[in-house]
């Protein structure tokens, strides 16, 4: 689901949707979810959120 919302260019949702599952789900996130959020995010010139 994160990957589609990324192929779609919907970082904002693909955003939200890591946070709830982390947060509120108690989910790990695999190092490829994480690197392909971490890129999008560092892409889209928003690096002070990429920590």
């Amino acid at each position: 689901m994160i990957d589609g919302l990324r192929g779609m260019g919907k970082i904002e949702e693909a955003m939200r949707l890591v946070e709830k599952m982390v947060k509120e789900e108690g989910m790990v996130l695999d190092v490829v979810t994480f690197n392909s959020v971490l890129q999008d995010v560092c892409d889209a010139g928003r690096t002070d959120e990429a920590n």
